[in-house]
């Protein structure tokens, strides 16, 4: 084994420590999928019982999640993990909250805005977390 193919190993590795984490991608998509599963059946109930709070529930549902995010990658447990935990939420928000009428396909406009949506929390929540870690170790 050269010095080239072991720096490449190290490198490969790196970057899939940086994505995956350290075992933690498998948990995100599990607690994605309960908060998926949650807000895709309390959404419709809260719409019925209480309609002016469905939109602070769409900001509980993409806000608890990215906190989790910002933990997770404050203990660089990756960048994947960080978009899958708010992901799952915002799809079943989203799937519930879109008029169906007014779209042409609105399941995938619905998780197209989701991935959107868990992309941009997800990677600002990766740099938070990152951020606050190597904060924490400078002082």
């Amino acid at each position: 084994m050269t010095a080239a193919d072991s720096r490449s190993d190290a490198d490969a590795a790196g970057l899939r420590g940086t994505l995956l984490g350290a075992g933690v991608a498998e948990r995100a998509v599990a607690w994605s999928a309960v908060g998926f599963l949650i807000s895709l059946y309390l959404t419709p109930v809260v719409a019925d019982t209480r309609p002016d709070l469905l939109a602070p529930l769409g900001l509980v549902t993409a806000l608890l999640p990215t906190l989790g995010a910002v933990a997770l990658a404050a203990r660089g447990r990756g960048l994947l993990p960080a978009v899958v935990l708010p992901f799952g939420p915002l799809a079943g928000y989203f799937l519930r909250t879109l008029d169906p009428a007014l779209l042409s396909v609105p399941y995938v406009e619905a998780l197209g805005a989701a991935l959107a949506g868990a992309a941009a929390l997800g990677l600002a929540a990766y740099v938070a977390g990152r951020s606050a870690a190597i904060l924490e170790q400078a002082g």
